[in-house]
């Protein structure tokens, strides 16, 4: 570890910077600056199978306590059809209030986020282990999972993720899954809102595709997505991907602009 390292972290010598690092066994609520970082070191080398395990139990906890769930984000463009679509953790809207989710995923393969971020935020930030300590044919890996609050108890109506889903099923590397998904026009929605916070290519790929392959129904609903954000989104796209007369199009006639 260099000078510089040493004296970000506060630590004066290795040996301390190991212990303030140290993870404490689940179910256990992690720490900005003591775990974290650790947190999102080692959940970077998750392979779908993992993500598939770790939403399985998440699901399996949320429905013991009722609350409504759907996939969203990375994994559920991946269930709608975009097989190239990678990601390194699982999104999941759901329609709970934070310490009611917080209290429904404190479990011994969970670690938990601190209330007031998530309450602050309208989304948790949740760590989840995977492997053969718990019955799994993969090795040991710590995968996050995103909550989003949706529903009648999302932070803000602009942010709101209606939980309009329809049960799908995909194959996918832990086997054959159904799941209830959110909609591409939920996805799209989702999607504007990400694209004005923080411009993520990864955010213009994922709403090229949804407009060029589920263009109907996002036309339906197109009405109801935010003025704003949908001629911003084409707006940032024309100048971003010159040349790309036609796709502009045809998301111009997704979004009804």
């Amino acid at each position: 570890m260099s000078d510089n390292q040493s004296q970000r972290s506060g630590s004066p010598t290795g040996s301390e910077e190991n212990h303030e690092h140290d993870l404490p066994d689940p179910p256990a609520q992690w720490d900005v600056d003591a775990h974290l970082p650790r947190l999102e070191r080692e959940s970077l080398n998750v392979t779908q199978e993992h993500l598939i395990l770790a939403l399985d139990h998440v699901g399996r906890l949320l429905d013991a306590k009722g609350i409504p769930w759907a996939v969203m984000g990375g994994l559920a463009l991946y269930m709608h059809g975009n097989k190239n679509r990678n990601t390194r953790d699982v999104d999941i809207a759901i329609e709970a209030r934070p310490k009611a989710a917080i209290e429904a995923l404190r479990d011994n393969r969970v670690y938990t986020p601190p209330l007031l971020s998530m309450a602050g935020s309208g989304c948790g930030r949740f760590y989840v282990l995977t492997g053969p300590g718990y019955g799994e044919k993969v090795d040991r890996q710590i995968v996050e999972v995103d909550l989003i609050i949706g529903g009648k108890h999302a932070w803000s109506q602009r942010a709101n993720h209606d939980l309009n889903s329809r049960l799908t099923t995909a194959h996918t590397a832990a086997g054959e899954r159904t799941y209830n998904v959110l909609s591409a026009a939920q996805l799209c929605r989702a999607k504007l809102h990400a694209l004005e916070q923080r411009e993520a290519e990864r955010d213009f790929n994922d709403l090229e595709w949804l407009c060029m392959n589920h263009c109907s129904e996002i036309a339906e609903i197109a009405d109801t997505l935010d003025e704003i954000e949908r001629v911003n989104f084409v707006d940032k796209y024309s100048e971003r991907y010159p040349g790309k007369e036609e796709v502009v199009r045809a998301l111009k006639q997704a979004l009804r602009i």
